[in-house]
């Protein structure tokens, strides 16, 4: 679904446009690509095999000193070279004094040597939506994500289509005015009504040595706070969904084992796994994720349902809503 909240003059995507690279889209302008990531595709790009993963600043920093592409003043700042197109350019301008097109040249050089060196040396980029919109024809080569979602986790991301778009959408999310809401199936029958979690977060030391990201409470965590609603129950093989606040049941007859709840949940911070590891520490896990002991499922059960924010181009604010059918995935 797509809403412009206030605008009659914004359409939703015409039928050439209601995909992108697989990816359905939910609302666009000329500022702004809303698409509806499916669960188990990343929304950044992530490279396997050979040298991959932290060593990839080396590289592109030993590209960049040994390069005769690149002029001699460029080389000599190569510890220090952004990585993005657009900081990379502005710093050959500002820094080593190359007119905007040679800078682009020159990063075109850069990126062309370090992709023959991947090639060399087996590394491989994973799939992405970004990789996917980039490659995609219609005008999205300069895309970049504003925001992310977990790989396990599907609904509704924006990108940005350039780069003054990017910097007005990226300080909406610093500015926390960007409004966005999930909804989980978690395990247990969660009581009726609403509810707020205030854990503070911090990355479990332990995960982390194995290589594995998992965050826990901790009273020197970052400050996260999360609302949740119960929107409806199933009791696991005994028919419908039964309604949430106002269903009539009785928490207290039924317990908890055997009942699966529908919850919308807003996320007040943005913190990493913040949803997921908030929900567990109450002791209602999330469907299909495993990193926070979840029952099984066939998918983590978390997918962003709708956002809002301020669309650059018009300065309207946009709303766009995502719907997720469970059935599949939890029977």
């Amino acid at each position: 679904m797509w809403l412009a909240i206030g605008s009659s003059s914004l359409t939703p995507p015409t039928p050439q446009l209601a995909r992108v690279a697989g990816l359905r889209v939910l609302a666009q302008s000329p500022a702004v690509l809303v698409v509806d990531k499916p669960s188990g595709l990343r929304s950044t790009p992530a490279f396997v095999g050979g040298t991959a993963g932290s060593t990839r600043k080396k590289r592109w920093c030993a590209a960049a000193s040994t390069l005769l592409e690149l002029p001699p003043r460029l080389r000599s700042h190569a510890a220090i070279l952004p990585r993005t197109r657009d900081k990379f350019v502005r710093f050959a301008v500002s820094r080593a004094g190359l007119g905007e097109s040679e800078a682009v040249v020159a990063w075109q050089a850069l990126v062309r040597a370090n992709e023959e060196q991947d090639a060399r040396d087996g590394v491989t980029e994973v799939d992405s939506v970004l990789r996917r919109v980039r490659a995609a024809s219609g005008g999205f080569a300069q895309a970049r994500l504003v925001h992310r979602l977990d790989a396990s986790t599907s609904g509704v991301l924006a990108l940005a289509l350039d780069a003054p778009s990017a910097a007005a959408l990226s300080q909406q999310w610093r500015d926390r005015s960007v409004s966005k809401r999930y909804e989980a199936v978690v395990a247990g029958a969660l009581p009726d009504g609403s509810g707020e979690v205030c854990l503070a977060l911090s990355r479990c030391a332990v995960a982390d040595r194995l290589g594995l990201t998992r965050m826990v409470p901790a009273r020197d965590g970052l400050p996260c706070r999360t609302t949740y609603t119960v929107t409806r129950r199933h009791a696991n093989g005994a028919g419908a969904w039964a309604g949430g606040s106002g269903s009539g049941r009785d928490d207290d007859d039924r317990g908890s084992a055997g009942f699966t709840t529908t919850v919308e949940l807003t996320p007040h911070t943005g913190r990493l796994h913040q949803l997921r590891a908030h929900m567990a520490a109450i002791g209602y896990p999330i469907l299909g994720d495993d990193i926070y002991s979840g029952p099984a499922a066939t998918r983590l059960c978390l997918h962003a349902k709708s956002l809002a924010f301020v669309e650059p181009a018009s300065g309207q604010t946009w709303r766009v809503d995502s719907h997720c059918d469970w059935g599949a995935a939890i029977t």
